[in-house]
């Protein structure tokens, strides 16, 4: 638990937890035959908790692309007057980022159809459209 990023998530709330996954109304779901054999039961299904909330946060860094977040919290805020303006302050810095931006996210473009509308490679147009993003981000900052 100590090299783990726990979020608020301590050692009790990690044994009430197992204890509610390993207990069927007033008995344990498994047989146990003796005092080690529960531990060894609760041991590993501690590691199976930490584990699964590893992966799953893990999953949460991959799953969000950035500016779908940003505009999610954008949206929560209030800001998008904010965004807004940062988007004409882009399109008078930067007129085919701004497009970019623009066709991927409000459009729904896919990264194949941009590379074929720009004549670039994929990976060139996910490199501009990752530092318009951190442009966006600083200026919204």
């Amino acid at each position: 638990m100590s090299r783990e990023q726990t979020n608020g998530f301590d050692a009790s709330d990690l044994v009430q937890e197992v204890f509610a996954q390993k207990v069927s109304g007033t008995r344990l779901r498994t047989a146990v035959g003796s005092r080690e054999h529960f531990y060894s039961l609760m041991a590993s299904g501690m590691r199976q908790v930490l584990a699964d909330r590893g992966r799953k946060r893990k999953a949460r860094k991959r799953q969000a692309p950035p500016i779908e977040h940003l505009l999610i919290v954008l949206r929560e805020d209030s800001r998008m007057v904010e965004l807004s303006a940062a988007l004409r302050k882009l399109e008078k810095i930067d007129p085919d980022g701004c497009k970019l931006i623009q066709m991927k996210y409000q459009h729904r473009v896919t990264w194949d159809e941009l590379a074929q509308v720009t004549g670039r490679s994929i990976w060139q147009v996910r490199a501009e459209c990752d530092y318009v993003l951190r442009w966006l981000r600083a200026e919204l900052a």
